[in-house]
C-alpha cells in the first residue's frame, strides 16, 4: 500500500473515532494536504496584521512590581472563601443601600476596609499583569474574573456610603478604584476579560447613577462623582480577538500534548461521551512548544484554517473598526464555518468563539458612561441655576450617542429626568430600557441606555411609562 494511502486510512481512522462520517463528502487526503500546503502563507499574513504567533508578541514584559497592579490585587481576587465573603457582602450592602438601609450596608462592609483600602491603591497603577501562561491555550482558567466583580460592588457600595456621610473625596476614590478593576481585567487579551470588563464598569455607572440621584442638589458632591467618572477609553475589543486568536494557535502547535487530535476532538466536543476522568490533563509547561508550526499534516491544516479565519479578522477589522460591525461579521463567519463539510474545518468549528452580542457590550459600555456624564451635567445646571436645562446642550453636554452617531437624548417630566442612548435597535423610545419590558414585548423593543432618576424597582409602575 503506498504511503498516501496509508496516510489517508489514518486521517479517515482518526476522526472516525468521533463519529464524524458526514465530512467524508470532502476527499480528507486532498483537503488536508492542500490546506497544509498554505501554512507558509497565513504565518506570514499574520505578521504583517499583527497576529502574535508566540506569547510575547501577544502580551508586553512583565511589569516591574511597583507599576504592576496585580501584585496588590491577585491576592484579592483568588478565588477562596475569604474572598467569596467579599463579593456576597458587596451585594449585599448595594442591596441594603438601595433601601436606604446605611447602617446595615456601613456593617456589612466594615470587616473588609483593608481590602478596599489595597484596591484603591493598586488602582493608582497603569499596568496588570498576573504573568499568566498563555501557551497553555484551552486549559487556561481565569478563576480572578468572577473574584472582580464582587470586588468592584463592594468599592461601589463604599462609594455610596462616603457621598451620602459625606466624604466626597473618599467616594471618589472608592468609585474611581471600581472603574479601574475592571480596566484592569479588560487589559488581558481574551474576550471574556473584555466582557467582565464591562460588566465590572456597568456595576460603577449604575453607583454613579445612585449617587447622582441621591445628591442632585449638591453642586460640588456632583461635579466631584464626575470627576470618578471620568471619560475613559473604549474596551479594547481588537486585544480580545488576538487573544483569541492565539489560545486557539498555541493548543493547534501543541495537540499532541493533548493525546493527539482524537481525544482532543472528543474531549472539546464530548463527541465519543466521554467521562471527565478521560479527558487528558493539562499539559506540563515545560513540554509546551512555544513557537514554530507542528510537524503533522492534519495539525499543519489545522493551524492554516486557524490563522486563514483570524487573518481575515484583523483585515475586516483595518476596514471597519467599529465593534458592532465586526462581531456581526464574525458570526457570519461562524454559520459559514458551520456549513463546512471539509475535514480540515472541524477544529475550527469546535474553538472558534461565540461573538454574539460582544460587540453591542461594547458600544453599550460607551453608550452607558456617556450618558451617566450627560446626565451629571444635566443636574449640575438644575442644581446652579435653580432650573433644568431646555437640552444637553444647554448643559454644556454635547458628546454623540455611540449607537446612532447623533446626540445624545433628554427626557424630563417635571424631576423625573432621563439622558439616554437610543440603544441597538436605534429607536427613541423615551429612555425605556430592557428593564421596563412587558412579557408582550419584542427582543428589539425599549433597549434604550439610560441613566435616570426614575430607575425603576422590581414589580413597581414606572413612572412616565
Amino acid at each position: 500500500m503506498g504511503k498516501g494511502k496509508k496516510w489517508l486510512i489514518g486521517c479517515l481512522g482518526t476522526l472516525g473515532v468521533c463519529g464524524i462520517g458526514t465530512y467524508a463528502a470532502v476527499s480528507p487526503y486532498v483537503d488536508f494536504l492542500g490546506a497544509s500546503r498554505d501554512l507558509d502563507k497565513e504565518i506570514a499574513r499574520a505578521k504583517a496584521l499583527g497576529n502574535p504567533m508566540t506569547s510575547t508578541e501577544l502580551v508586553p514584559p512583565k511589569p516591574a512590581d511597583k507599576d504592576n497592579a496585580a501584585v496588590e490585587l491577585k491576592p484579592i481576587l483568588q478565588t477562596g472563601e475569604k474572598n467569596s465573603k467579599l463579593s456576597t457582602a458587596g451585594a449585599k450592602a448595594l442591596e441594603a443601600i438601595g433601601k436606604n438601609n446605611f447602617a446595615e450596608a456601613e456593617t456589612l462592609l466594615k470587616p473588609y476596609q483593608s481590602v478596599l483600602a489595597t484596591a484603591r491603591k493598586a488602582s493608582s497603577k497603569t499596568k496588570f499583569s498576573l504573568d499568566r501562561d498563555w501557551d497553555t491555550g484551552v486549559h487556561l482558567l481565569f478563576p480572578e474574573y468572577a473574584e472582580s466583580k464582587g470586588l468592584v460592588k463592594a468599592l461601589a457600595a463604599q462609594a455610596e456610603l462616603d457621598f451620602q456621610k459625606g466624604n466626597q473625596s473618599a467616594g471618589v476614590a472608592n468609585l474611581s478604584a471600581g472603574y479601574k478593576v475592571g480596566q484592569f481585567i479588560g487589559q488581558e487579551p481574551i474576550l471574556i476579560g473584555v466582557l467582565v470588563e464591562i460588566a465590572n464598569r456597568a456595576i460603577a455607572s449604575r453607583a454613579a447613577e445612585s449617587i447622582a440621584v441621591r445628591q442632585r442638589t449638591n453642586l460640588a458632591a456632583l461635579s466631584a462623582l464626575e470627576s470618578a467618572v471620568g471619560n475613559r477609553p473604549a474596551p479594547d475589543f481588537k486585544n480580545s480577538l488576538k487573544g483569541e486568536m492565539f489560545m486557539g494557535t498555541s493548543t493547534i502547535r501543541n495537540l499532541d500534548k493533548y493525546g493527539g487530535v482524537t481525544q482532543f476532538m472528543r474531549s472539546m466536543a464530548n463527541m465519543g461521551g466521554v467521562e471527565e476522568s478521560d479527558i487528558p490533563p493539562a499539559p506540563d509547561p515545560k513540554t509546551l512548544r512555544r513557537d514554530g508550526v507542528p510537524k503533522g499534516v492534519l495539525e499543519k491544516a489545522f493551524l492554516t484554517r486557524h490563522l486563514a479565519i483570524w487573518n481575515d479578522a484583523l483585515e475586516q477589522l483595518q476596514k471597519t473598526p467599529e465593534p458592532r460591525e465586526i462581531s456581526g461579521w464574525l458570526d457570519k463567519k461562524v454559520a459559514e464555518i458551520e456549513q463546512k463539510k471539509a475535514l480540515s474545518f472541524l477544529l475550527l468549528r469546535i474553538m472558534f468563539p461565540v461573538f454574539s452580542q460582544a460587540g453591542n457590550a461594547v458600544v453599550k459600555c460607551q453608550a452607558t458612561e456617556g450618558a451617566t456624564r450627560g446626565f451629571l451635567k444635566v443636574l449640575k445646571f438644575k442644581a446652579s441655576t435653580g432650573r433644568y436645562p431646555n437640552d444637553l446642550a444647554e448643559a454644556g453636554f454635547n458628546e454623540m450617542d455611540p449607537f446612532s452617531k447623533a446626540p445624545y437624548k433628554f427626557y424630563r417630566n417635571g424631576d423625573l429626568v432621563r439622558v439616554y442612548s437610543v440603544g441597538p435597535n436605534g429607536k427613541d423610545e423615551e429612555g425605556l430600557g430592557t428593564e421596563s419590558r412587558g412579557s408582550n414585548s419584542k427582543p428589539d423593543q425599549l433597549d434604550d441606555i439610560a441613566v435616570r432618576t426614575d430607575r425603576p424597582v422590581k414589580n413597581t409602575k414606572i413612572p412616565g411609562a
